[in-house]
């Protein structure tokens, strides 16, 4: 492996940068990694992709010792995989860890790095990069806050709702036309949570659900395990109340669907008016991929089994 005992401890990082294949737009980062010895509760290993959080390893019971210091267990493998829609010719990839301790006492490592890239499928993107009002004129909206501008600022970046717009009984949606042959969806897409949020399960007080021709295909509340293999966060305060923290993470989805239109709806449970607590959207991307044959795939999970399903990849290994 990559590191591990006596390489890779406190304060450690890991950056490469990998050139990818043109054209494509979708991709699936995948990798091993060890984390060995006596690694504490508050400690975790970050992984970044062009600069945003993919997801992150956290504290775990020690099962085996696996490797390095023998007079501690380690906490096995995991098996990192996240599915993005992507078209740019390059892909950075950050570790950053918060161990205390040097690599003699508590490291990690990482090996079998894989990325396979699918060069022909037709991905549909909103609200990317700066936007203002006339980039939402297509969405319909329920009962914001503020109906004369859906569009504010967090974390410097621009968003579609957020303090002051969406808050109780809002939701927006937009419908898409004429999409290619298909059976599967992958989605991606940026939420922020914002200011003095509820939770008590994913079905009551403060989630955000998203549904697609009606179905429910996301139902969550903002404070989520961070293992979710969905989504991992970054905990700050971002805007709004100065006195809270907020969230804001990446949703990664994959879900069945043949239509040839998609009636994309995005609703929350929040019971408050915006002043107290909001949410807000941007970056949303969506693949309709094409399985040949569902038996093949029925045992796989759903992201799986999307991925699974074109056959025109591109693999690189590292």
């Amino acid at each position: 492996m990559l590191g591990g005992y006596g390489g890779f401890g406190a304060n450690s990082t890991i950056s490469k940068t990998f050139s990818l294949p043109q054209p494509h737009n979708m991709l699936k980062f995948e990798m091993k990694i060890y984390m060995l010895d006596d690694i504490q509760s508050n400690e975790s290993l970050s992984i970044y992709l062009d600069n945003s959080l993919a997801g992150t390893i956290n504290y775990s019971a020690p099962t085996t010792d696996l490797c390095g210091n023998s007079s501690f267990q380690d906490y096995g493998v995991t098996d990192f995989s996240i599915t993005l829609n992507k078209s740019s010719g390059a892909l950075s990839l950050l570790l950053k860890s918060t161990l205390s301790q040097n690599a003699s006492f508590a490291s990690f490592g990482i090996r079998d790095i894989k990325i396979t890239v699918w060069l022909d499928t037709q991905s549909y993107t909103e609200l990317y990069g700066y936007f203002t009002n006339s980039s939402i004129a297509s969405w319909g909206i329920t009962a914001p806050y503020n109906p004369t501008d859906l569009i504010t600022v967090c974390a410097d970046q621009s968003i579609f709702g957020g303090s002051g717009v969406f808050g109780k009984d809002t939701k927006f949606s937009k419908s898409f036309s004429s999409l290619p042959t298909h059976t599967m969806i992958v989605m991606n897409l940026t939420i922020f949570w914002i200011d003095s949020l509820d939770f008590i399960n994913d079905t009551q007080n403060d989630y955000i659900e998203i549904l697609a021709n009606g179905i429910s295909i996301y139902k969550k509340g903002p404070f989520f395990n961070i293992s979710d293999p969905v989504a991992s966060a970054d905990t700050s305060n971002l805007c709004g109340k100065t006195d809270v923290n907020d969230y804001s993470y990446r949703i990664n989805l994959s879900f069945s669907h043949s239509a040839s239109n998609l009636d994309l709806v995005l609703q929350t449970g929040i019971d408050e008016d915006s002043s107290e607590e909001s949410y807000g959207f941007r970056e949303i991307v969506f693949t309709p991929l094409m399985c040949q044959s569902a038996a093949e795939t029925c045992h796989l999970t759903a992201m799986e089994k999307a991925i699974s399903c074109k056959s025109s990849a591109y693999f690189l290994s590292n």
